[in-house]
Parts: C-alpha cells; structure tokens; sequence
C-alpha cells in the first residue's frame, strides 16, 4: 500500500479515467476528496473506493470556478487535515485564468 496515509483531492473523479485514478489510489491505501460536476458518477466512484476500504468524501464541483476550487480544498482540508496529492483530472472545454497578481 504505497498511498497508506496519503489524502488526495481527484477532479473529474464521475469520469472514467477520474473513477479508475480513484480506483487505483484506494487501492494502494490512500482516502480521497472526489469532485465532479456529475452527483450520481461521484456517488458512483465513492462506492468502489469505499469497496477498498477507504474513506471518500464527494463534492459538487465545477473547476471553472475558484470559488468551487476553494470549497473543495476547504472540506478536504477540514475532514483529514490535510491533502498530499491533486489529481487535476477534469476536463474543461474553456480558458480558464486564476492569477492573482
């Protein structure tokens, strides 16, 4: 279990690719924030990884907008203290800039 205490946050975790990341990091021990847009594909992924025996917490999440960005890290951070790795795996079909200076 090479993820063993690891927290990570997974964007796009209702997709596909983001269910078999998911997958994979439950399986090698880690717990994990999934967001997506898509409820019923979080509720989805968060069964296979609580299948592993790993906690996951899901969360609305568009990542075009900070403010989601924010809240994510926000109850990751609040629940497990802490986030050890970021999967930005969401796709997004539009320019996006965050820069704050």
């Amino acid at each position: 279990m090479r993820l063993l205490g690891q927290v990570a946050v997974i964007t796009g975790a209702a997709g596909a690719f983001g269910t078999e990341i998911a997958r994979r990091f439950a399986e090698e021990g880690a717990d994990l924030m999934l967001a997506d847009l898509n409820e019923k594909g979080l509720v989805d992924t968060a069964r296979i990884v609580k299948a592993a025996g790993r906690t996951a917490l899901t969360m609305h999440c568009d990542v075009t907008q900070r403010s989601d960005i924010e809240r994510v890290v926000s109850a990751t951070v609040e629940h497990f203290d802490q986030i050890t790795v970021m999967v930005a795996n969401a796709g997004v079909s539009q320019s996006v800039t965050f820069l704050d200076q």
